[in-house]
């Protein structure tokens, strides 16, 4: 009976070995799974927050640039309007000049024209006392004063 019950006992020992390696080897297949999924899990989750902080840094990138395109178009705003501001000054200048420079020349041209005047009177004036005396004193002053307003005889 001692064979018998040694025969037993071995093949429980083999049964339970053999269940022995079976669950050791779920219990592997499941831990290698588990594993796997928890580094997967954990390197989704590296990546995501390196994402975040990722873009966080390019939201502040952003930012900043935007503030120093902002900055550069203000400027660049403030120097349009001075080269405008001065442009508007420099045509007032002109401008001014020009009416000085038209008022100048209408003051002379009248100057001109009344000291022409004068001369056409004066001219005449030494024709009519010519024409009445026919002396020689009054001939030469009509023939140069009529010389001077441009009319000859």
């Amino acid at each position: 009976m001692n064979e018998v019950i040694t025969a037993r006992r071995e093949n429980v020992v083999q049964r339970i070995e053999k269940i022995n390696y079976l669950m050791l080897g779920i219990t592997l297949f499941i831990a290698l799974t588990a594993s796997h999924l928890i580094s997967d899990l954990i390197e989704w989750k590296v990546i995501a927050v390196a994402a975040e902080i990722e873009a966080d840094e390019l939201a502040k990138k952003l930012k900043a640039e935007t503030a120093l395109n902002e900055a550069r178009m203000k400027r660049e705003a403030e120097n349009l309007a001075a080269r405008n501001a001065e442009i508007t000054r420099q045509q007032q200048q002109y401008q001014a000049e020009q009416r000085r420079i038209a008022e100048q020349n209408k003051i002379e041209n009248e100057k001109i024209i009344q000291i022409q005047k004068t001369k056409r009177e004066t001219c005449q004036f030494w024709i009519n006392e010519y024409n009445k005396t026919h002396l020689t004193g009054d001939k030469y002053h009509r023939d140069n004063s009529c010389k001077e307003a441009g009319i000859l005889f």
